[in-house]
């Protein structure tokens, strides 16, 4: 039990002074029904000069954290002060979906991809639309929470619009016009991965599909012939990455490792935008519009063409069922639950990162 002795109006400081000594790594939410404050706790090394964790390093000690101890694992660790912490933000509200809780604030060693695209995007967007169209009470808000963005894809949210920018029309090929329609009518429709029907397919399936045949190609076409084959190789057999970035791992784990946030970048790049933190070099067609356009336009119809030589070329028979025989690999984005008892339970329709919800509206102040 923890009691924590305070001036009401410096209650969220005291619980942020309360989680400090919390060695662990963890983000601690308080409210009340005037606060609200977020803390990350834990212990956190400090750096040898010149290192980045972003990048490997030599074996040799000058690249150790600083004052590590290899006989008790210790280490100089960063003051409590530099921890992450928000308290009342100005924006009124607080989100978070296993994210970088803070700008310029690493997330583990081992996640080498974060930046202006993560899987929280999608609970920021649309809270941000929610608010801009009226009143937000607790109901619609656990509505939007528990729906639309557990079954969006973010690539459809966050990096299609930029995709589009590049792309364009379609100009005069009217395949290429059909392809880009598609997709912008499902990501002007939320870039749903669901059905409205039990047992059914996909609503979106010609869209989903399309997009999930794309995305590997256009990465290796975006990237490649800039960090080499062997190394892409090595990211995508290492990594959950390109393919199926969560999707058909049997988990319900979308979207966290899959190269968004590296191409809407550098899509931004391509087009002149004003980007933080900027590439060192801008990849897609070596950062010309032209021969971008060009890569994105050839790996959609490429994709096109491999949808059609599976299902058939009518794009109403590309088709992803919600559920499907377990198999390696998979062949849809269904959640396979582990049997730990005598009754075994059949798998179920993805969303992301399923669990239990809580919902609670606080009535008053401590």
């Amino acid at each position: 039990m923890l009691v924590v002795r305070q001036a009401p109006y410096d209650v969220p400081r005291s619980f942020i002074a309360a989680m400090q000594p919390y060695t662990g790594s963890e983000n601690w939410f308080y409210v009340d029904d005037r606060n609200i404050a977020v803390y990350q706790s834990g212990w956190f090394p400090q750096h040898a000069t010149g290192s980045d964790p972003d990048l490997p390093i030599w074996g040799t000690g000058q690249w150790d954290w600083k004052g590590f101890e290899p006989t008790t694992g210790g280490y100089d660790r960063l003051p409590a002060s530099t921890n992450p912490r928000s308290i009342n933000p100005s924006q009124g509200y607080l989100v978070n979906w296993n994210n970088a809780i803070a700008h310029g604030w690493r997330v583990a060693a081992g996640d080498w991809e974060d930046g202006p695209v993560v899987r929280a995007t999608m609970l920021q967007d649309d809270l941000n639309s929610a608010l801009n169209s009226g009143p937000l009470d607790l109901a619609k808000l656990t509505g939007m929470v528990t729906a639309p963005s557990l079954t969006s894809d973010l690539r459809g949210m966050a990096v299609w619009p930029w995709l589009h920018d590049v792309l364009g029309s379609g100009g005069s090929n009217s395949t290429l016009r059909q392809l880009i329609a598609l997709l912008n009518g499902w990501a002007q429709s939320g870039a749903q991965r669901r059905s409205s029907t039990a047992n059914g397919n996909v609503d979106d399936s010609p869209a989903v599909l399309l997009t999930d045949t794309w995305w590997p190609l256009l990465v290796r076409a975006e990237f490649q012939p800039a960090v080499g084959q062997p190394l892409m190789d090595f990211i995508n057999a290492n990594f959950n990455s390109i393919v199926p970035d969560g999707l058909r791992d049997g988990t319900g784990n979308g979207f966290f490792e899959g190269w968004e946030m590296d191409v809407q970048k550098d899509l931004r790049q391509v087009l002149g935008q004003t980007v933080q933190g900027r590439f060192s070099r801008t990849y897609c067609g070596g950062g010309s519009l032209t021969r971008c356009r060009a890569l994105l336009s050839s790996t959609l119809l490429q994709a096109a063409d491999d949808l059609a030589a599976k299902y058939g070329p009518s794009m109403s028979a590309w088709q992803l069922p919600t559920t499907c025989a377990v198999t390696t690999p998979a062949t849809c984005d269904q959640i396979v639950p582990t049997s730990a008892g005598a009754i075994s339970i059949p798998p179920q329709p993805f969303d992301n990162r399923g669990t239990f919800y809580q919902a609670v509206a606080i009535q008053g102040h401590r």
